[in-house]
């Protein structure tokens, strides 16, 4: 998320609000967690894919590629593709 965990930690502690490029980060990630445990009925399942290097992201992790709204955007295409059993 770019977040650096004293931040999160201090603004959690301080019921602070996060700022709108880091909601914007942490709503992307959820978004993109929740297709992949859709994908895959498991949530154990698709937290080892989101960790895994795949040739279709040129060896990057899809978490790695939720850095960007089109990195997130990709791996999405990559969750249809295996929902739809084309690769997986």
């Amino acid at each position: 998320m770019n977040i650096s965990e004293k931040t999160l930690e201090r603004r959690l502690k301080a019921r602070a609000r996060l700022k709108p490029d880091e909601s914007e980060r942490v709503a992307r990630l959820m978004r993109v967690i929740s297709r992949a445990a859709a994908v895959f009925e498991s949530e154990l399942h698709a937290r080892e894919w989101l960790n895994r290097s795949l040739r279709e992201l040129a060896g990057q992790t899809p978490l790695q590629m939720t850095a960007t709204e089109p990195g997130a955007r990709e791996v999405e295409r990559v969750l249809g593709r295996i929902e739809h059993g084309i690769f997986g």
